[in-house]
């Protein structure tokens, strides 16, 4: 028989660089990204287009590189402009293939597009956890870009996927 280790539950977490309060805002941060790669993966994992499959899987591992970023109270600095630029040619390459829009939209014409707001809901969840963190402490402010356009991708991916389906827009009608 194996002796069980003896486990400590404590409020503090370990991050690089010391221990924080479980309730911090940058636990808060962290975890809203941990969502957003967690809406991220299970899109991925829906998704049809298997381009935008390969893209989402890029987009995962920058999100997790954001997460360890904030993990990192020195502000590692490892989403990078660069990192945004892919983003910005991403939703240009999208919006290429798309119409002008004119209306409001609503989300859940298909499984695939339903998948993709909800990432972006959750985009804007960590955009809105990393802002409130950002009023305390010093961030890489390259973090809050991205998820600001990540954002914006995942709606002009939601479209998109639509679009290559045959699938008309659910346009708000107020």
């Amino acid at each position: 028989m194996t002796a069980m280790k003896n486990f400590q539950d404590s409020d503090d977490t370990s991050l690089l660089g010391g221990k924080t309060k479980k309730t911090s805002l940058r636990i808060d941060a962290i975890g809203a990204l941990d969502e957003l790669n967690a809406a991220v993966g299970i899109a991925r994992a829906g998704v049809n287009d298997e381009e935008i499959s390969a893209l989402l899987m890029g987009i995962s591992e920058t999100i997790f590189r954001a997460g360890a970023d904030l993990a990192s109270l020195s502000g590692q600095g490892m989403i990078m402009p660069s990192d945004i630029v892919k983003l910005e040619d991403a939703i240009k390459k999208a919006e290429a293939e798309l119409p002008p829009l004119q209306n409001f939209i609503l989300p859940g014409q298909t499984k695939d597009d339903a998948l993709l707001h909800s990432c972006r809901a959750s985009a804007r969840k960590a955009e809105r956890a990393f802002l409130r963190l950002s009023e305390k402490e010093t961030t890489n402010r390259e973090v809050f870009r991205y998820l600001n356009r990540l954002s914006d991708l995942f709606f002009a991916l939601a479209r998109l996927v639509n679009k290559r389906a045959g699938i008309e827009e659910h346009k708000w009608s107020q």
